[in-house]
C-alpha cells in the first residue's frame, strides 16, 4: 500500500493530504493561558512577567501563520522544507515542557499544599522562549522567500484546483450555522450540512481478480445504501471535533430480516429529518484521523465494478486500542453518490422486503434542485475539507487566512507518510507521562490561594 497514494494522484483530480495532530498555533495558545494562570498569584516580579508574557504573545502572534502553513506544506509531502521544521522543533518541546509543568501545577491536589513554578524559573523559561523565537526569526525568513517558488514548482507537477466559490460559501455557512447549534445544544452535537445518500465501499489488497489496471486492489461493497452525516461533537481536549457517521440504510430493496427492520425503527428517532430511511449498521470515523482526501470524476478508473459515476476516497487512520500501543492501520474507503428512493413494497399493510432482481436505481433516483451527483460528491468535500481544517487549526473557518483555506482546498499533494514526519507536541517525555523536570516545581501552604482556571 505504500505507493497507492501516488497511483490515486494519477487517477484522480482533486487530493489532500495533512498531519492528524493540531495546529502548533493551538498548542502555543493554551501555554500562554496556562502562564498567566501562574503570573495571577505572583508579587515579587509580577510586572517583570506580565512585560515577558506580553512580549511572548507579540511575537508568537508574528510567527505561528508561518509555523502553522510550513507544518502542513512539509506534512503534505513536500520535503523541501523539513529542515526547517526541524528548527522550530526544540522551540515547540520547549514550550510544551513549559505547559506541562503549570499544567501539573494547576492540577496538583492536596489538601494542605499547592504546586507552584518559582517566580525566577518562570522569568528564566520565558526569556529563554524569547530568544529561541528570536534567533529562529531570520530562519523562517528566509524560508518565507524560497516558499512561494518551492510551492510554483510543486503546482508545476500537479494540477491545480479550481475552487468553486458557490460550494466553499456553502459550507462555510452550514459549519457557522453548526457552531451557533453546537452552542445551543450545551456543547454535545450539532449536524454540519445536510445528509449524504451514498453507497460505500472499502478497499482490499493483493486481490486475484482480473484487473483492467495495473492496481493491486479490489473494492467490496460495504453498503449498497447509506447515510453520511457530518457531525460536531463535544470533546475535552480540544474546542473544534468533528466525526463522519456513515450509516447503513436498510430501505435499499434488499432483503433484510424482520428483527434487523424492527431494530432500525426503534433508531429512527435519532435521525428525525431522514425521509425514505431506516438505520441500520453504523460507523464512525473521526475526521481527525483523515490522511487523505482525492476526488474523481469516474470509479471506473479506480477497478470499482459497475461505478461511472464521481467518487470520493478517504485514507482513514484507525487506531487499535487492542493492538501494541501506538500502533495504527490505514483503512481506504470509497464514497459514491446513490440517491436510490425504494417503491412501496408494502404487501397487506405487512412491512415485508423483497428481493429485486432488475436495477432500478436510475428510475428511483431523486436528486436535490439543482443539484447532481458530482454537486452533490463536491459538496460533501468542501464539508469535509473545512472541518478537517478547524480540527486541524482549532479555530473556525471564518478566522482562518486566505493562504491556509487555499492550501487546504488545493489539490497539490506528494505523499511520505506525512503524521511520521511532523508531531506536533512532541516532547522528549511524550511517551512516558512525565514532566520535564518536577525539580522546577515547589510545593507551598494552601493558604497561599491557588489562580483560579
Amino acid at each position: 500500500m505504500a505507493g497507492i497514494e501516488e497511483i490515486l494522484l494519477n487517477l484522480t483530480c482533486n487530493s489532500l493530504s495533512i498531519v492528524g495532530k493540531s495546529a502548533f498555533s493551538y498548542v502555543a495558545k493554551i501555554a500562554v493561558n496556562h502562564i498567566k494562570d501562574q503570573i495571577q498569584n505572583k508579587t515579587k516580579n509580577k510586572s517583570a512577567l506580565e512585560a515577558l508574557k506580553q512580549k511572548l504573545e507579540m511575537k508568537l502572534s508574528v510567527i505561528i501563520p508561518t509555523i502553522d502553513m510550513f507544518e502542513l506544506i512539509v506534512a503534505r509531502g513536500n520535503t523541501s522544507l523539513v529542515s526547517t521544521m526541524e528548527v522550530i522543533t526544540p522551540l515547540k518541546n520547549k514550550i510544551n515542557s513549559l505547559y506541562e509543568e503549570i499544567d501539573y501545577c494547576n492540577n496538583y491536589k492536596n489538601e494542605n499544599k499547592i504546586a507552584t513554578l518559582s517566580e525566577d524559573y518562570l522569568i528564566s523559561s520565558l526569556s529563554e522562549i524569547i530568544n529561541m523565537i528570536d534567533e529562529i526569526t531570520p530562519i523562517l525568513n528566509l524560508a518565507l522567500l524560497t516558499s512561494s517558488t518551492i510551492l510554483q514548482q510543486s503546482n508545476q507537477n500537479y494540477p491545480k484546483t479550481i475552487i468553486s466559490p458557490s460550494k466553499l460559501m456553502k459550507a462555510t455557512t452550514e459549519l457557522y450555522n453548526s457552531e451557533k447549534a453546537f452552542i445551543e445544544s450545551h456543547k454535545l452535537k450539532a449536524q454540519v450540512g445536510p445528509s449524504f445518500s451514498l453507497k460505500m465501499y472499502s478497499l482490499f489488497t493483493s486481490s486475484s481478480r482480473q484487473r483492467k489496471q495495473d492496481v493491486d486492489w479490489t473494492w467490496k461493497e460495504e453498503f449498497n445504501l447509506c447515510r453520511a452525516f457530518i457531525n460536531r461533537v463535544s470533546s475535552k481536549t480540544k474546542d473544534y471535533d468533528y466525526e463522519l457517521e456513515i450509516v447503513e440504510n436498510l430501505e435499499d430493496d434488499r432483503y433484510h430480516e424482520s428483527e434487523e427492520l424492527d431494530n432500525g425503527k426503534s433508531n429512527l428517532n435519532n435521525y428525525p429529518n431522514e425521509k425514505n430511511f431506516i438505520p441500520g449498521k453504523k460507523i464512525i470515523y473521526n475526521i481527525n484521523n483523515i490522511r487523505s482526501l482525492f476526488y474523481t470524476s469516474s470509479g471506473s478508473l479506480l477497478n470499482i465494478e459497475e461505478c461511472n459515476s464521481a467518487v470520493l476516497i478517504l485514507k482513514i487512520i484507525i487506531e487499535n486500542s487492542d493492538e501494541v500501543e501506538g500502533v495504527s492501520q490505514e483503512q481506504w474507503i470509497a464514497l459514491e453518490i446513490n440517491n436510490f428512493i425504494p417503491e412501496d413494497n408494502d404487501l397487506d399493510g405487512e412491512n415485508k422486503k423483497v428481493i429485486k432482481k432488475t436495477n432500478v436505481t436510475k428510475n428511483n433516483s431523486i436528486l436535490p434542485s439543482g443539484e447532481n451527483q458530482w454537486g452533490l460528491l463536491s459538496h460533501l468535500e468542501y464539508i469535509i475539507r473545512l472541518t478537517m481544517m478547524e480540527s486541524y487549526l482549532q479555530k473556525s473557518c471564518t478566522n482562518v487566512s486566505d493562504e491556509m483555506v487555499i492550501l487546504f482546498l488545493q489539490s497539490t499533494f506528494a505523499n511520505s507518510q506525512p503524521h511520521k514526519v511532523i508531531s506536533n507536541g512532541s516532547t522528549s517525555n511524550e511517551k512516558s507521562g512525565n514532566i520535564g523536570n518536577l525539580s522546577n516545581i515547589k510545593l507551598i501552604s494552601s493558604d497561599v490561594k491557588k489562580p483560579k482556571d
